[in-house]
């Protein structure tokens, strides 16, 4: 029997032959683990499945798109696909159609993912949220055109306040488009040259996949920086999107969502109404307190008799001009007393007072220093001699020297 000799092309082929026309293979669902893990620049995701025992290589590409949630390393995932040969390694692997996280929903997964990443990067932080305004004259709505949503938005803000301004910018809800639709009109209405106050951004209610778009991430970023207030208004009320955790304010529903925003007319009217009747008592009781004042300024001494006031004043003041003359002149008497007491002490102790008494004063000719004692004489010196109305100069030709011993003998 001749031996059949097979090159390594041609064995691949028969391999992947047998592969290809087994039906069991054609669509398959394997449980593993997934490990490393790797996303090319081509879109095409490369990752290795396994278990405690074995071990399965795997590519998922890019025309299947990929999944909604983020694949790591370690996550225990359930994979659909068709398994076959790649021909240049001589491996089998398996083909990924689908896959999803094993136990979980892959949008449930989605969902946990982006919150936690948004909410670490701080679009969830309450300081950033902006307060509504009181009274919005131009309110815009991100909605669908067709849906109950934007009739229900409609008839609340009319009913509320019939005369508001509605800016209504259609996109699409729900499909793959619907998140760049409303990512887009969000900034278109933060550009505009005629502003709004306020975006309602919702829908109705629906599935997850339909309420999907106010899940993403593109949507989620626009609404956080929109400089306008933004309410988010998605389903019902036991619906949660990530719109509503970075949004300024979530509403349960888009009818919830107008009636927060517009403010009620009558009860607007009222509140008018109540602060103009408050003013007008505070008006009427100044002018009753300004009335009883001037009923009690009529009748008060100045207004009956306005001369008699300045009699008085004249009155006090002649009064005070005299008591003030008196009193100066009683000063002046203190000090002129004062100053004659001084004037006399000061004529005691003058030396020139003694002149007019008949005494003189001596001074040496030479150095003008006055002489006080014969001692301080020589025979011979030339003196003045000082009188009240004169002075005369002397020689001295002859002392005497009356000693204390000589006056008490």
């Amino acid at each position: 029997m001749e031996t059949l000799i097979f090159s390594v092309s041609q064995l691949t082929a028969y391999i992947k032959g047998m592969f290809s026309s087994d039906p069991l293979l054609h669509s398959v669902y394997v449980r593993g683990e997934i490990s490393n893990y790797k996303l090319h620049s081509s879109g095409h995701s490369y990752f290795t499945l396994k278990d405690q025992n074995s071990k399965i290589r795997c590519v998922m590409f890019r025309q299947y798109g990929q999944p909604i949630f983020a694949m790591q390393d370690g996550m225990d995932v359930l994979v659909q696909g068709y398994v076959n040969v790649y021909d240049r390694d001589g491996q089998y692997q398996l083909y990924a159609e689908r896959i999803e996280p094993f136990g979980v929903g892959s949008l449930h997964l989605a969902f946990e993912q982006l919150k936690a990443k948004l909410e670490q990067d701080g679009l969830f932080d309450r300081a950033h949220k902006k307060p509504l305004p009181l009274f919005p004259k131009r309110i815009g709505v991100v909605t669908s055109d067709t849906g109950a949503a934007v009739r229900d938005i409609i008839n609340v803000a009319h009913r509320r306040y019939p005369n508001i301004d509605l800016l209504i910018v259609p996109v699409a809800v729900q499909g793959k488009a619907a998140a760049i639709q409303i990512s887009e009109a969000i900034d278109a209405l933060n550009v505009m040259d005629e502003s709004v106050d306020v975006i309602i951004v919702g829908r109705g209610g629906g599935s997850i996949e339909e309420l999907w778009p106010f899940n993403e991430e593109i949507v989620a970023r626009s609404i956080y920086r929109s400089h306008i207030p933004v309410v988010s208004a998605v389903g019902h009320e036991t619906d949660f999107t990530i719109s509503d955790f970075v949004a300024d304010m979530r509403a349960p529903t888009p009818s919830a969502a107008a009636e927060l925003v517009v403010p009620l007319k009558t009860e607007l009217e009222q509140r008018i109404a109540g602060l103009c009747l408050n003013a007008k008592r505070a008006v009427d009781m100044l002018v009753e307190e300004q009335r009883r004042c001037l009923y009690k300024l009529q009748g008060s001494r100045i207004m009956r008799d306005p001369m008699q006031l300045l009699k008085d004043k004249q009155q006090q003041l002649d009064q005070a001009e005299r008591y003030l003359l008196i009193n100066m002149h009683h000063r002046m008497e203190i000090k002129g007393a004062l100053y004659n007491d001084l004037k006399h002490r000061l004529e005691a102790f003058n030396p020139l007072g003694a002149l007019k008494r008949g005494y003189t004063m001596t001074l040496d000719v030479e150095d003008k220093s006055l002489i006080k004692s014969v001692s301080e004489l020589s025979l011979g010196q030339r003196i003045h001699i000082i009188y009240d109305d004169g002075r005369a100069q002397a020689e001295i030709v002859d002392l005497e020297v009356e000693r204390e011993n000589d006056d008490r003998r």
